[in-house]
């Protein structure tokens, strides 16, 4: 996060999935911008989930 921030970016993104601790990412100030279900992974429980996150810099 530093390096990408020192750079000038703008935001990060980081890909994760429902098998994570996903308090970690807002303790760290990530924000969820969507969550979705690809097809290529669909089991018959539809519980294994993908989760996009963004940490802003601005």
């Amino acid at each position: 996060m530093a390096l990408a921030k020192s750079e000038g970016y703008e935001n990060l993104y980081l890909w994760t999935d429902s098998s994570c601790n996903h308090g970690y990412y807002a303790h760290h100030g990530f924000e969820k911008v969507v969550e979705f279900m690809p097809d290529e992974w669909k089991t018959d429980s539809n519980d294994y989930l993908t989760y996009i996150y963004r940490k802003s810099f601005l």
